[in-house]
């Protein structure tokens, strides 16, 4: 069930969508509030940028291709992890 919706566009460019939901309704020790949604943006060079996310028990998760990422595990070290 969703609690809350929005949807906006600023006269920049901007667009904005959003949702709230409750997970685990009815279960009072383990209910949490959802928060989900996507905004787009252009950057100095007019590309755009979208930045999805995810706000839930586990935090906020942002995810787009303008974030940056760790780069990989050394094997070596991977080894030492799963042994």
């Amino acid at each position: 069930m969703i609690l809350e919706e929005m949807c906006y566009e600023t006269g920049n460019g901007i667009h904005a969508q959003e949702t709230g939901y409750i997970k685990f309704k009815g279960d009072e020790k383990h209910e949490t509030l959802v928060q989900q949604g996507t905004f787009t943006y252009h950057d100095e060079h007019g590309h755009p940028i979208t930045l999805t996310y995810i706000a839930d028990e586990h935090g906020f998760q942002p995810q787009g291709d303008h974030l940056p990422t760790p780069p990989p595990v050394p094997v070596e070290f991977q080894k030492l992890i799963h042994t």
